[in-house]
């Protein structure tokens, strides 16, 4: 049932959106905070009283604080998870493919952080892997799934790209290996062909 409201010249129709649930508003929140927020900021917003970025957050996106605090409060605790789960307890290389193994990772990350294209991910994973092979270079897993991160978010047709500092710390990554990989891999080269 909708109600419908005629003003003037035009009507305007009131419905539920079944698109609009907490599963998109968790989607909407965190990919804001990661293009235009710095993660640390997020991170010490949440134990400050103040919470600045959580409320610049709620401000920008018309949405209530309580809310986006609320979301921001379980995607870090989701994320601190995760770091954990990568960090201690790996899936062995004997056990399944790298490509495998890597989708794994890849797959949950995009679980808890909806911010980047999956299926183009998956397509630049099975590419850096040969590329790894080509150069002879196997990086550490979170490396590799930041290049994977930044190559999919360089080649979107977002406006507002993914702040690398935030890609590196939802994977896991050190700046020095990230940078370090980027340039023996030449990504950038290879990205603006």
């Amino acid at each position: 049932m909708s109600d419908i409201i005629k003003n003037g010249l035009f009507s305007v129709v009131f419905s539920a959106n079944k698109e609009f649930c907490v599963k998109s508003l968790k989607k909407i929140i965190i990919d804001f905070a990661l293009r235009r927020c710095s993660f640390g900021s997020l991170a010490v917003s949440e134990n400050d009283k103040n919470a600045s970025a959580c409320d610049r957050i709620a401000q920008d996106l018309w949405f209530p604080a309580r809310l986006v605090h609320q979301i921001v409060r379980n995607f870090l605790l989701e994320i601190n998870n995760y770091l954990r789960l990568i960090t201690i307890y790996r899936i062995k290389r004997t056990v399944v493919r790298p490509e495998v193994r890597l989708r794994i990772y890849l797959h949950k990350l995009h679980r808890i952080a909806p911010v980047f294209d999956y299926r183009r991910a998956r397509r630049n994973l099975t590419a850096l892997l040969n590329l790894f092979d080509k150069y002879n270079f196997h990086p550490q897993v979170s490396t590799q799934l930041a290049c994977i991160i930044y190559v999919t978010d360089k080649k979107s047709e977002n406006d507002v790209k993914l702040v690398q500092r935030n890609v590196r710390a939802i994977t896991g990554c050190s700046a020095y290996a990230f940078h370090k990989v980027r340039n023996i891999l030449k990504i950038d080269a290879l990205l603006k062909k």
